[in-house]
């Protein structure tokens, strides 16, 4: 089952969303701004919920779906949702050979399809320029969100072909709900000067909890 995760703040970029996606045709868009900021989750709640709006015709918030409804909307997760360079692990040919299957979809299928290319600028140069006319013309009812943290890294020719996104970090107040709602010990962050670090970003403080950085942050202290 696919997992779900809250997200805290980006509330202008939701109603930008919001107000420009157009479900019924095809669209190429690039969500970019630092690592850390929820880019990736933020999409794949939106997905999500899109995906659900269409299935039950329903504007319920993906929370409040029951358990049945969750089940039927995991089950065309799995031929709609394309989650793809999670690792920074993607080759062209892969990217093609998705594009080719979508292009031979049933016309008539009224579901739609959602691609997200997580760390586009990772990929290398020949494979971004590879996908321009994909890019710029999507198979019908399909819908491409890139996920980019340094948009410098990628060319102006595939930039001009997306419709754009900047995320940015969290207001205080938004990543103090953060920071109670995951359970995180805000005093103690605050002590450790953990916050000086993170500069509101909440993937990159889940990340750094795993490395004990609390004791490294203690280290780079004397040094």
């Amino acid at each position: 089952m696919l997992k779900v995760e809250k997200i805290f703040g980006h509330k202008e970029q939701k109603v930008i969303l919001n107000k420009k996606f157009n479900s019924e045709f095809s669209d190429t868009w690039m969500l970019f701004g630092e690592r850390g900021l929820g880019k990736f989750n933020f999409i794949k709640n939106f997905v999500i919920e899109d995906l659900a709006k269409k299935i039950f015709c329903t504007k319920k918030d993906i929370f409040n779906l029951t358990t049945n409804e969750l089940k039927t909307l995991n089950k065309k997760l799995v031929s709609s949702y394309f989650h793809l360079n999670e690792g920074e692990k993607v080759s062209i040919d892969q990217l093609r050979k998705l594009f080719n299957q979508l292009q031979l979809t049933n016309s008539s299928d009224k579901i739609p399809k959602y691609i997200i290319i997580d760390n586009f600028d990772t990929i290398n140069i020949n494979s971004k320029n590879a996908l321009l006319k994909t890019l710029e013309e999507p198979p019908r009812m399909v819908f491409i969100f890139l996920v980019c943290h340094n948009i410098y890294n990628v060319p102006k020719t595939v930039t001009s072909r997306c419709k754009k996104i900047e995320f940015r970090p969290l207001s205080n107040k938004d990543f103090e709900d953060f920071l109670k709602y995951n359970t995180f010990d805000n005093e103690n962050i605050k002590k450790q000067n953990i916050d000086d670090y993170v500069n509101n970003k909440p993937g990159l403080l889940k990340l750094l909890q795993e490395y004990d950085f609390e004791k490294n942050i203690s280290l780079i202290e004397k040094i």
